[in-house]
């Protein structure tokens, strides 16, 4: 998962299979837009990278109902989250600094591996526009676009997901 923090939070999850062609189907994208929505990029976060499962120790104690699953990760959760860089915007500056805490505190209660990216990443710089289009991935939300700039980024150069589609584009084939 991919988040582009700020104003309106654009966020990109993808779903595909690593040994597989690149599908633009397997990526989800959307904003959180609200004035302030630290309690619901929680719950996105929640609801994208963790899972219930059983809980490795089970303990009964009398008298005490309680639910025989746990919240964790998933095994194959990344968390990817556009560093801040700083602006004239004062305002701007603080709330995005607040959604990366909140990204922060999430991969550290889950131990999800987060990786900070800049925006000015030479090949992240390659994704906009038509580049982003070939993905096939497009949304309204130029927040949601940035985002799935970034998960693009992370499965190519970090988790070395090789998309044909790409190295036609960078290498001409």
């Amino acid at each position: 998962m991919a988040l582009d923090p700020g104003g309106g939070t654009g966020w990109a999850v993808w779903s595909g299979d690593r040994d597989k062609a690149w599908d633009p189907d397997s990526v989800e994208m959307g904003v959180l837009s609200e004035e302030d929505h630290h309690h619901h990029l929680d719950c996105l976060l929640r609801d994208k990278l963790t899972c219930m499962v059983p809980p490795p120790i089970t303990v009964h104690i009398e008298g005490i109902h309680a639910s025989p699953y746990i919240r964790a990760a998933r095994r194959d959760a990344h968390l990817v989250v556009e560093r801040f860089d700083h602006t004239d915007n004062r305002a701007a500056d603080l709330i995005s600094n607040e959604y990366i805490g909140v990204a922060k505190g999430f991969a550290q209660k889950f131990n999800v591996p987060l990786k900070l990216v800049s925006r000015s990443n030479k090949d992240v710089t390659y994704l906009k526009g038509k580049n982003l289009k070939d993905f096939g991935l497009w949304h309204e939300s130029k927040d949601a676009r940035d985002a799935a700039r970034h998960l693009v980024w992370y499965l190519i150069f970090e988790m070395r997901y090789q998309s044909s589609l790409y190295y036609r584009r960078v290498h001409g084939g």
